[in-house]
């Protein structure tokens, strides 16, 4: 006979009974006892989560079989007490002040007039007990407004719970960093994490505690307008940027609780918003299952593993239902399968569209659909504060469940202070800065040198500063280059191309409209500089496109400045890949510069000059024309390949269009000219204990610091399912002097040849694989090796 049993963290149910030798009877009514006594029937879900303090109870008279009397009960973090007045304030509300808690309005629903409107308001009147309650604000737009409505708030709430103030905040608050499709480019996880927490820090400084960040969203079609603020077509690269995102918003777990300067991370859209069909916004979309699991998950789950503490899932469908009511995607998957604990957040709007799309007839049936299916928060639907009590009463919703969206909801608060400091450390009288500050302009300025790719360079760049320079086109000196989504970022912070030439070069002049291309009138200028591209609304949400291409006046102001016999080079600051066949002919040099945010135009000038050195690369593949998207570097292998050079009918090609893009994936050029060097390969083959390492020189064989991306794909030659020829596992930036050699190694293991299997089980096959390393998808060396 025992004396004392512990209930263990970590121990299964099989485990635990074998250890305490008790009968499954005895354990489950000692859980039951359990979570009766410390009140904690929100973890009912399985005992493997406990983690805990000690917690001994003693139940006299209570002899368990004879196997123990007395019993420690070991609960999570070391914080039950605090996990248990969290359950204590659910247990007092009462469900209209619960469903409250479970909704976000815009600040307009308080009687307040600022708020940034994202998206449609809805016609309806709510019961003031559901406003006194509220769970969030959206939106809001002033720090001294923060502070007002939680004052307001909290007289008027029951409990004192505190709102949690939530906005989109993508690539910048103040200042302005280039949009995410630009900081992709990087391919500089490291920069980008750093970069959020800047854009985290002055959110928090105004009173945003969540931002609806990072968009993990896999982009392959450039006619949808948000491929903007995804981060490209990889989900390596995708799921590296998302959790360097989250870690630069939340800092280290434990840290957004005690951090002033950290904010919490939304990931969205889950899932698949990426793959609308036709590349139009809000649009259907239709990919099975392994696809699910193999290509869209991967960017969610490293950033729910990086602590991501709210997801939204997508407007769209996945087998038929809204991500919003689909139990296989919020429940079955989100829950069970990427054992994501935090809040689920809607779209705005999604929970009434559900009627929208005919497959609710009432919002009491929308909101049933929407919080069984997993959802916890109704973003400005206004479904739940008009139909979710109404399905409690109709037992449609069991209150349990709407318990357990409120826990959620409260341990999000808990994890951000607000219980202990509701206005989140910000400070009523402090003066903050009226303009992005000089250490956030670095940063942008920074963000923004790495993002921008060298095209094309016909030995033009970069331009001595003495050089006379005629700058032209229509965004030449335009502000207008922060993006979408630029939250709080001005125009008239932004650096323009213009004026950061100006700062750079000692002859730089502006020609306006109407532009010649008279010879005589470019007499005295060494090089033509063009400001091309789309407009900042031309990208973003509810943006998409039929046709990629550059404006057609822009292309005919190329092609009559080639007339002047000067060398032209072109900037071209857009949302998305554009096909730039008709352009590129004509330009001697080519940067693409996304849209760089705030500090746009003096990295633009520092790259021009040479200051600075190319060093992006494409995350995403240039199309020839509009006609080739989605065009994507890994689409898998079909059984009636092309040959562009030998085109062959009854093969899958086009016939008036070669397969291959104009730029592929990972393209990016630099000043000067890098070698490399023969691979070298320390073993054969691999193992499960014993990693492949390549290793390849790289030279700077040039007069000029040059950049390269030495990248990793991998492909296997037998597998299962039909697979990629090659994708991408890992990367190594290498920045030479001239003439320096630098050796880059890189480790393949077993991990990198995994795949998913039709079962939707991931592992490797044994047998044969191909390593390709290069400078893109399409330049390479490959080796082929084995794995026993």
């Amino acid at each position: 006979m025992k004396d004392e049993v512990f209930l263990w963290s970590g121990r299964t149910k099989k485990s635990f009974l074998r250890e305490t030798n008790i009968s499954v009877k005895t354990y489950t009514f000692l859980l039951q006892l359990f979570l009766h006594y410390a009140n904690m029937s929100f973890v009912s879900v399985s005992i493997q989560r406990f983690e805990f303090c000690c917690l001994p109870i003693n139940w006299a008279g209570l002899d368990f079989e004879g196997k123990a009397k007395r019993f420690y009960i070991l609960l999570q973090g070391g914080d039950c007490l605090e996990k248990r007045e969290l359950q204590s304030l659910v247990d007092k509300m009462s469900l209209k002040e619960k469903i409250g808690q479970l909704t976000q309005f815009t600040p307009q629903y308080l009687g307040r007039e600022d708020g940034e409107l994202t998206g449609i308001m809805g016609d309806f009147a709510v019961d003031q007990v559901y406003l006194d309650s509220l769970g969030s604000v959206l939106n809001a737009t002033d720090r001294n407004e923060v502070i007002a409505m939680q004052r307001e708030h909290l007289k008027k709430d029951r409990l004192k719970i505190p709102l949690v103030f939530m906005r989109d905040i993508i690539h910048g608050y103040r200042t302005t960093f280039p949009i995410p499709l630009g900081l992709g480019a990087t391919f500089a996880p490291q920069l980008v994490e750093e970069v959020s927490h800047v854009a985290g820090t002055e959110s928090a400084r105004e009173g945003i505690q969540v931002t609806f960040s990072p968009m993990a969203d896999l982009c392959r079609d450039a006619r949808w307008g948000r491929v903007m603020e995804g981060t490209g077509e990889d989900p390596v690269l995708n799921a590296q940027m998302a959790a360097a995102m989250v870690r630069g918003y939340q800092g280290a777990p434990g840290e957004l609780v005690k951090d002033p300067t950290r904010i919490a991370a939304c990931v969205k859209h889950y899932a698949g918003y990426g793959a609308v069909l036709a590349g139009r916004d809000y649009n259907n979309v239709d990919f099975s299952r392994l696809s699910l699991y193999q290509d869209y998950l991967p960017a969610f789950q490293a950033a729910i593993e990086a602590g991501a503490k709210l997801i939204m899932p997508a407007f769209t469908l996945f087998e038929g239902l809204p991500a919003t009511a689909s139990e296989y995607l919020l429940k079955k998957v989100l829950r069970e399968y990427l054992k994501f604990d935090g809040v689920a957040i809607s779209d705005w709007g999604s929970v009434g569209k559900l009627l929208t799309m005919h497959i609710a007839d009432s919002q009491e049936r929308a909101s049933e659909l929407a919080l069984n299916a997993g959802l916890d928060m109704d973003m400005m639907a206004g479904a739940f504060v008009r139909g979710l009590s109404d399905a409690v009463a109709a037992k449609k919703v069991a209150v349990e469940d709407v318990d357990r969206a409120v826990l959620r909801m409260l341990n999000l608060k808990n994890d951000l202070g607000l219980f202990e400091n509701p206005y989140r450390f910000i400070d009523a009288h402090e003066t903050l800065p009226p303009a992005p500050s000089s250490e956030s302009r670095r940063y942008a300025r920074v963000a923004a040198e790495k993002s921008v790719v060298l095209l094309k360079n016909k030995n033009v760049l970069p331009i001595s500063v003495k050089s006379h320079i005629a700058v032209t086109g229509p965004l030449a000196a335009s502000q207008r280059i922060l993006g979408a989504w630029s939250s709080y970022g001005k125009h008239d912070d932004a650096v323009s191309l213009y004026a950061g030439l100006k700062k750079q070069f000692e002859n730089v002049s502006l020609i306006p409209d109407p532009i010649s291309s008279d010879p005589a009138d470019y007499a005295n200028f060494d090089v033509i500089i063009v400001g091309l591209g789309e407009r900042e609304d031309d990208s973003g949400e509810s943006a998409c496109k039929t046709r990629i291409e550059l404006p057609e006046d822009q292309v005919a102001l190329i092609r009559r400045l080639q007339h002047t016999g000067k060398p032209i080079i072109g900037v071209i600051f857009a949302g998305r890949p554009l096909a730039l066949t008709n352009v590129v002919p004509y330009l001697d040099g080519l940067l693409y510069a996304w849209f760089p945010g705030t500090e746009g135009g003096n990295a633009l000038a520092n790259l021009i000059s040479g200051k600075a050195v190319p060093e992006g690369h494409l995350p995403m593949t240039f199309p020839r024309t509009t006609g080739q998207v989605p065009i994507y570097y890994n689409e898998p292998r079909n059984g009636s390949p092309a040959d562009d050079q030998h085109p062959t009918k009854f093969t899958s090609r086009y016939v008036d269009c070669q397969n291959s893009p104009l730029y592929p994936f990972g393209y990016g050029l630099s000043y000067g000219h890098i070698e490399y060097g023969k691979l070298q390969v320390n073993q054969p083959v691999l193992t499960d204990d014993q990693p492949i390492q390549i290793t390849v020189a790289v030279t700077n064989d040039s007069d000029y610091r040059s950049s390269t991306l030495v990248q990793c794909y991998v492909g296997s030659t037998i597998t299962s399912v039909v697979r990629p020829v090659s994708e991408l596992k890992s990367w190594v930036k290498v920045v030479l002097e001239p003439n320096q050699t630098d050796q880059v190694t890189l480790t393949i293991s077993v991990d990198d040849l995994a795949y998913v299997h039709s079962n939707l089980e991931r592992f490797a096959d044994k047998g044969d694989f191909i390593v390709r390393i290069g400078e893109n998808a399409e330049e390479y060396q490959e080796l082929t090796l084995t794995y026993q």
